[in-house]
């Protein structure tokens, strides 16, 4: 069961998590996070206040996912 989140009348299924639970998930630096994002290869962020962003759960799943399928040479 996915925890729920009301919010403008809508429902997010989804949980936010850190810079740092990022880093920790996906072994990578701040710096190279910021840098794929400005690339275009990762996920973009969720400004949730003036100085604090935050990541969709799912987005880094998924992104962690599609880089398993590309070593693995498999797609989903």
């Amino acid at each position: 069961k996915k925890d729920s989140i009301m919010f403008n009348n809508e429902v997010f299924m989804e949980n936010l998590i850190s810079i740092n639970q990022v880093e920790s998930i996906c072994g990578f630096s701040r710096s190279t996070i910021y840098r794929y994002i400005k690339e275009g290869v990762f996920p973009l962020p969720v400004r949730i206040g003036k100085r604090k962003c935050a990541w969709m759960a799912g987005d880094i799943n998924q992104y962690m996912n599609d880089c398993i399928s590309k070593r693995t040479g498999s797609s989903k």
